[in-house]
């Protein structure tokens, strides 16, 4: 859609861009296209409120994507942008406004994590809301929290969600372990500071491309980012938990035990 234009609307370009973040996939030969695209969008971003909005998807999109993008990134995080963006923020219904301030703050998040280089400080300090799981997945948080529990040796060495990690990551479960592999008591990880921590992550089916076992790209953005701040992330399928289950309780114990306690970095 992007090749061969030489004006493309910038609602169209972060359609596209979004589609491809999700589907994970970019071709690096349209790289310089989309920049050249870019370029010309932040010379006129000035007066219209909705473009502050879209360079901010637009970013975030490529960000998923990891397509270099140091020029957007300077231009956006800078105080004129982000007290534009905040007025346009303001001007549009509230549920927009509420996405438009999440993305944002992933786009800072990112930034901050993937691109320390360009020394962009995190300003969003403030928690978000954290909702309780209901329904299958609530389900799924409490028959998992009594499977670890029972194969890592007790409650006190599971800290359970919902958790948020720095930098606003949701996390299931954390477990921490010493370097003999032995979990570690919530109360003392502060004594072992060279401890690894592991985020288990339940991944329901919303996470995945439809009939695929495939992540979509967003969410291989936050695994990626929670291995950069250093920890190790196991993964529970949702596709996985019912065989499981079915299996019986020992062979699930067995399967977290494993994928938790017998795969330690070295």
């Amino acid at each position: 859609m992007l090749e061969g234009k030489s004006a493309v609307r910038l609602s169209d370009t972060v359609h596209t861009v979004e589609a491809a973040a999700m589907m994970n996939y970019w071709p690096g030969n349209m790289d310089d296209r989309l920049e050249a695209i870019v370029h010309g969008y932040l010379q006129s971003v000035q007066g219209e409120p909705r473009r502050y909005l879209q360079l901010v998807r637009l970013a975030l999109a490529m960000g998923h994507l990891q397509i270099p993008q140091d020029y957007l990134l300077r231009h956006i995080f800078r105080v004129p942008f982000i007290a534009a963006y905040d007025k346009a923020c303001r001007d549009v219904p509230p549920e927009v406004c509420s996405k438009a301030y999440k993305a944002l703050m992933e786009l800072n998040r990112l930034v901050v994590l993937e691109a320390p280089g360009l020394d962009i400080p995190w300003f969003h300090d403030r928690l978000p809301r954290t909702n309780g799981y209901s329904g299958v997945y609530a389900q799924w948080q409490d028959q998992t929290h009594q499977a670890l529990v029972s194969c890592l040796g007790g409650d006190h060495v599971v800290k359970s969600g919902p958790l948020l990690s720095s930098y606003h990551h949701p996390i299931n479960f954390e477990v921490s372990l010493d370097e003999h592999n032995n979990p570690i008591p919530v109360s003392e990880v502060g004594k072992h500071p060279q401890a690894e921590r592991v985020a288990v992550l339940i991944m329901g089916a919303g996470k995945y491309f439809i009939n695929e076992r495939s992540l979509v790209g967003p969410v291989e953005t936050s695994i990626r980012q929670l291995e950069i701040m250093g920890y190790r992330v196991v993964k529970i399928p949702y596709y996985e938990l019912s065989s499981m289950y079915m299996s019986g309780e020992e062979s699930w114990q067995r399967h977290l035990f494993s994928a938790i306690v017998g795969h330690r970095n070295q």
